[in-house]
């Protein structure tokens, strides 16, 4: 059984339970919380949002009527397409960790794109990766910050991992 609404797919299996499609209208960019203004930014893909959008959901219209804690910036790629290429990066990480040529990836919503650290940051590395994982303009390429010790240690999310001073949090959705 599917049950459809405005921004969500709700299915319910034989166990009558719900499972949630956590995609995003494709109208959306990304949100967060601007350090100097402390307001809410909500990011909008204008080319994502259609005439029959703009008639029939209130949903994007109350979004531009925000009130002065928040405000709407344009960017060029929805949350969506972000996620598909942390999903794609994510796959190729964890088949390739060690010898890759990726040290670390992460999804930068405020500048709205995807940051690959590459181990060897040259023009030859970037087409090569290209070519063969992906090719995306929503990727930012750029040297890796640290180098990573592979290890098999098992971190708590919120742990303090040493020597780098970070630690691990998990994406919310």
């Amino acid at each position: 059984m599917i049950k459809e609404s405005s921004n969500s797919t709700l299915r319910i299996d034989d166990n009558g339970v719900e499972e949630q499609n956590l995609d995003y209208p494709s109208y959306i960019g990304g949100f967060y919380v601007d350090n100097e203004t402390e307001k809410v930014v909500i990011q909008i893909v204008e080319n994502n949002v259609s005439a029959k959008l703009n008639n029939d959901s209130n949903l994007y219209d109350k979004i531009l009527s925000v009130d002065g804690t928040a405000e709407i910036k344009y960017v060029n790629y929805s949350l969506n397409e972000i996620n598909d290429v942390i999903n794609i990066l994510s796959s190729y990480y964890e088949e390739n960790y060690a010898d890759g040529y990726i040290d670390g990836y992460y999804d930068d919503i405020i500048n709205n794109r995807v940051v690959v650290e590459l181990r060897e940051y040259s023009d030859d590395t970037i087409n090569e990766f290209k070519r063969n994982v992906i090719d995306s303009d929503i990727i930012y390429f750029t040297s890796s910050s640290n180098t990573v010790e592979y290890s098999i240690t098992t971190y708590a999310p919120g742990q303090m991992i040493l020597p780098l001073g970070c630690s691990i949090g998990f994406r919310a959705k």
